[in-house]
């Protein structure tokens, strides 16, 4: 009996050190991880054969018991090792898939500390176009960020123009506003990517209480440490559409309708038509509407293109270009509500026959 139990804690300790880290590691030290999943299937299986040789001998029924068990337990392992490098973007990015995401396609890096490529030498004469923006200038969800509209668009120019994309993750419109500020690069033409939920921290600020996501909300706590724990039934489970992000949405959306937070943004907004006329700067606004319900999002953008419209700046709204599209056309996937990469062309082809047809 003392290999059955030797075993048994063997196994015992190594589902229990790969469930506590999945969490904690996701998408790093995949090869180490992987090792303690082949370990802890080594283990189990000779624990299977110790278990069934021994209950043979006395009773076939506890035989199959024991080997029916350990099957669905060897399954389970051989999954969870697989799924441990499947990757699938979330639009907050809590999710375990989402993060092996981000360690996986989250690149490359350049010294400006912005995703895009290394920016080339800026004394040749060629003008500089900046794209400014959040997660949707960045390119959250695309995996090839050469599939970004602002890739895409230098692809179109060729050697004309230098494309350097300054896209930030949960960059609100202050936020973009003095990374443009600190920016040690003088564009000749600055992009400004715009979403409804750029006015949330100026909202916040306001007084509008926005109590957070809520993921997972319907599980009971035992159900929710083990799917928060496991690669396989957290992927699972996000294969279904939630409304972990309905709050947000709702909060940003409210935000649009209180008079005193839109004063307040577009202030925040005609800092960009200020800074960019003194400089001479020529500045084009690409707004996007919620994509999981287009229509609806005419409400806010229509003050917020006004802004811009009245100042007689280059305003492309997203709407225009994908209207008609089926919403899983235009997002990434069902719980990732940012542009796919069918946008991302539609954007980069409309704004090429913008800066052609102005001759910029």
């Amino acid at each position: 009996m003392k290999k059955p139990l030797l075993y048994g804690l063997l196994f015992v300790v190594l589902s229990t050190a790969i469930l506590l880290t999945n969490p904690i590691l996701p998408g790093r030290y995949t090869p180490l991880r992987l090792v303690a999943i082949i370990a802890e299937t080594a283990v189990l299986i000779k624990l299977m054969q110790i278990i069934i040789s021994a209950a043979q001998k006395r009773r076939g029924k506890v035989a199959d018991l024991a080997l029916t068990v350990g099957s669905v337990l060897l399954v389970f392992i051989v999954a969870e090792g697989i799924f441990m490098v499947v990757p699938q973007s979330h639009s907050i990015g809590y999710t375990l898939a989402s993060q092996v995401w981000f360690n996986r396609y989250w690149k490359p890096l350049n010294s400006l500390g912005f995703r895009d490529d290394e920016p080339p030498s800026l004394t040749d004469g060629k003008k500089v176009v900046v794209v400014l923006g959040d997660s949707f200038a960045a390119g959250h969800g695309i995996k090839d960020h050469k599939k970004r509209f602002s890739n895409l668009l230098q692809e179109k120019l060729h050697d004309k123009y230098v494309i350097l994309n300054m896209g930030i993750l949960g960059a609100d419109t202050r936020e973009e506003y003095e990374a443009l500020l600190r920016s040690p690069v003088k564009p000749d033409i600055l992009i400004l990517s715009y979403y409804g939920n750029d006015i949330d921290v100026v909202a916040m600020e306001t007084g509008l209480e926005f109590e957070g996501f809520t993921p997972y909300q319907s599980m009971d706590c035992v159900s929710r440490f083990i799917v928060t724990h496991s690669y396989l039934l957290n992927y699972l489970y996000w294969q279904f559409p939630h409304a972990d992000r309905k709050g947000y949405v709702d909060f940003w959306r409210s935000a649009h309708g209180n008079q005193t937070v839109m004063d307040r943004h577009k202030a925040d907004l005609r800092k960009f038509i200020e800074i960019t006329t003194s400089n001479k700067i020529r500045l084009i606004v690409v707004v996007f509407p919620y994509l999981a319900d287009i229509e609806s999002s005419a409400h806010f953008l229509g003050p917020i293109k006004a802004v811009f419209l009245e100042r007689k700046i280059d305003v492309l709204d997203v709407s225009d270009l994908v209207r008609g599209l089926q919403p899983c056309q235009l997002m990434i996937n069902k719980n990732d509500s940012h542009p796919s990469e069918l946008v991302n062309r539609k954007i980069a082809e409309a704004l090429y026959e913008l800066l052609i047809s102005k001759n910029l």
